[in-house]
């Protein structure tokens, strides 16, 4: 089964965000919807911007997880966290499920998170093909 969208939840936007901005790392503080993608290395955490940038920070991705909002972001397995408004298509098998993101980013999602994924995009009924 294939699920696409343009958004499957759209983020919170700048008027309703309570939260402006969360600490990522030693000096630097985001606004959390500007994020595109955490990608974990070790203690390090690479942190994917909508604009094409990307910054490394020396704070783990469990850490920045606890920071960030609960809507609108998704762990996708142990390495990645997601910003659910930037999905494009989530596809669903037997043995595999994966995503991809607007910009063509493919990410694998971990056998342990299929349930969860599933149902969060099931619930925001993204066009089924």
């Amino acid at each position: 089964m294939i699920f696409i969208s343009s958004n499957f939840v759209q983020p919170l936007n700048k008027t309703t965000n309570i939260m402006e901005t969360i600490h990522v790392g030693s000096w630097l503080k985001v606004d959390p919807f500007d994020i595109k993608l955490l990608r974990a290395d070790i203690n390090y955490t690479y942190i994917h911007f909508f604009d094409g940038s990307q910054v490394m920070v020396s704070t783990t991705i469990k850490k920045i997880q606890a920071r960030l909002p609960k809507r609108g972001f998704l762990r996708v397995n142990r390495k990645e966290i997601i910003n659910t408004g930037f999905v494009k298509e989530y596809k669903t098998s037997k043995d595999l499920d994966y995503l991809t993101l607007l910009d063509k980013t493919t990410l694998v999602v971990s056998r342990r998170r299929k349930p969860e994924m599933r149902q969060h995009f099931a619930n925001n009924q993204p066009i089924k093909l």
